[in-house]
């Protein structure tokens, strides 16, 4: 912005003649044709400008901006980008940790509730509304909260530019990317589908019912619907209005909605989950649909931006939390899966949310899918066999919720379980500490690299990224990323002819092209997408097995044309 404008300066006044000469530690002072315009507007030549001569007549200077973090913008000293490049050396180990996570060697750790299930469970009287007291060394350890809280306070000065590219870099999962969805929710979802085995059922299951709730611009719908394409599936789902609304004319032509998927608002019509009348009208709409018998699979993805106070990200999406997991309650079917998006798990009341879940489900677990990106807090609460509506704990998790209308300004609800009746839960509380300590080391860790990232700018990524979206989008069941982009139009349709091969190449040619003869150089890839329509030709192709188990779905230990380490990140 002050700097194109030197050379005019240059050519119009010759050296000697600028309009403003600074003497730094001296009284400044105009002369050449600027004293002269000045003199003309009543400048006596000294003191100050202006009626009272007071005004400065020191030239205002110009600063410099970072990126696109804005003029004057100024770095904490520990990050600095480029201050070490071509110096920087991952260390080898971390090429090692790199893992997609084959379900076979490393399977999700489940915990199933000792305790036979009550339907008349309550927690009425554990409601606490105060002052939060963080003792972080409850569920986690304070010394390692700590540490990456302070990790995260390096990152605050980084301009946004550097900070993409460096995490691009850092992060050996980056380039996985959204498949030939909406956005990388969609392919999370295919993640945990794969590591948490049939969260979505197969084809072969004839009805199928869910809700998507807080998950705009509709990510998680769109992989369920292409995962389900031709097959009989209903689903719901309420989201806020806005720029995140649903974008159905954007989804994959197998994702095709019409007729498949409603969208709720509630009587607000904002589709505010917050709103008790709105998650009722829910409930009601969703349990007609179904017969009264509620749906199979309840996803929830729900957050917002937190910048500035990432630190603090658990306690600003509580609320937001505790009504997707009521939501859920409402209108989940017996036996069905729950899986939900949750941040930081150090205080009592995110604990106490997620033992009601605990006790209302036969299977429970926390996952942080390679999808999510390491340096964050986000993970998943996945839930299996929901084992029956519970109507004490449903009403007392509205009561919850209507508290945060009426509690004052300076206090917030802290407590939803009494923490000695969760302590009395050692297989719980154990579960819990051991997955945030997993999670919190494994961010400490990928905010270092990103730190190494950030001052090194040449360092190259410490791992093969292509190769690990190759393994992972294969091992999930869904195709590589398209080339293009289809023409979408806003009444959810597409112009055809221009995107054949968008919706995962099922023309012919994507299907044929992984027979497990797969190389470095081959541009085909198995998928276990749903089954393609026939072709001009007449022919149809063979139909094959969407089941997590299909044998062509992973590396085998046969003979393959493959150069590459299989075994190197699973």
């Amino acid at each position: 912005m002050g700097h194109n404008s030197h050379s005019d300066e240059e050519e119009e006044f010759p050296p000697g003649e600028s309009t403003t000469d600074v003497v730094l530690g001296q009284t400044p002072y105009l002369h050449g044709k600027g004293a002269e315009l000045f003199k003309k507007a009543g400048w006596s030549g000294t003191g100050g400008l202006g009626k009272d001569q007071k005004g400065i007549v020191e030239p205002i200077i110009p600063q410099g901006n970072q990126g696109s973090a804005g003029f004057g913008y100024t770095k904490a000293p520990a990050t600095i980008p480029g201050s070490h490049n071509a110096k920087h050396k991952v260390p080898p180990a971390r090429l090692e940790s790199v893992s997609v996570r084959n379900k076979d060697r490393k399977p999700i750790k489940w915990i199933v509730c000792p305790e036979t299930f009550d339907p008349n469970l309550t927690f009425e009287n554990d409601l606490v509304v105060g002052k939060e007291d963080y003792d972080y060394d409850l569920f986690c350890s304070n010394e390692k909260v700590q540490h990456l809280f302070s990790n995260k306070d390096k990152l605050d000065s980084v301009d946004k530019k550097t900070f993409l590219d460096s995490r691009r870099r850092a992060n050996p999962y980056e380039i996985i990317g959204k498949s030939i969805f909406i956005n990388r929710a969609a392919v999370k979802l295919a993640n945990l589908d794969y590591l948490c085995e049939r969260l979505v059922p197969p084809r072969e299951t004839e009805k199928f019912f869910f809700c998507d709730v807080c998950a705009g611009p509709g990510g998680f719908t769109e992989y369920v619907l292409w995962k389900r394409h031709g097959v009989h599936s209903r689903g719901w789902g309420m989201t806020l209005k806005g720029n995140d609304d649903w974008k159905f004319y954007r989804f994959n032509e197998l994702s095709n909605v019409r007729g498949r998927f409603e969208a709720i608002y509630g009587p607000d019509g904002q589709g505010n989950v917050y709103k008790e009348e709105n998650l009722k009208e829910f409930q009601r709409v969703v349990l007609s649909g179904t017969d009264g018998k509620g749906v199979q699979l309840f996803t929830a993805d729900g957050g917002f931006c937190v910048d500035g106070n990432e630190n603090y990200q658990e306690v600003e999406v509580k609320r937001l939390v505790l009504d997707q997991f009521l939501c859920a309650l409402c209108v989940l079917g017996k036996g069905g899966n729950f899986v939900c998006k949750i941040f930081d798990c150090f205080t009592p009341f995110t604990i106490g949310l997620l033992y009601i879940l605990y006790r209302c489900f036969e299977k429970f677990a926390i996952v942080k899918p390679v999808t999510s990106r390491p340096a964050n807090s986000e993970r998943y609460v996945v839930c299996k066999n929901f084992l029956q509506q519970n109507p004490p704990i449903i009403d007392y998790l509205f009561r919850v919720n209507a508290e945060f209308d009426k509690k004052p300004k300076d206090e917030d609800v802290i407590r939803v379980v009494d923490l000695k009746t969760i302590q009395k839960d050692t297989q719980f509380i154990q579960y819990m500490r051991e997955s945030n300590l997993r999670i919190i080391d494994a961010q400490i860790a990928a905010l270092d690299d990103l730190v190494l990232y950030i001052e090194d700018l040449m360092l190259a990524p410490f791992a093969d990224q292509k190769t690990v979206q190759e393994y992972a989008l294969r091992l999930w069941g869904i195709p590589p990323q398209p080339t293009y982009r289809p023409q979408y139009n806003r009444r959810g349709g597409y112009n055809r002819g221009q995107h054949r091969q968008h919706n995962g190449g099922y023309n012919g040619d994507y299907n044929r092209g992984y027979n497990g003869d797969h190389n470095r150089n081959s541009q085909h890839y198995r998928s276990n997408a749903p089954q393609p329509r026939e072709r001009e030709t007449g022919k149809r192709e063979r139909p094959y097995d969407n089941s997590a188990e299909h044998p062509r779905k992973r590396y085998s230990d046969g003979n393959q044309n493959d150069s590459r380490n299989k075994d190197k990140y699973m």
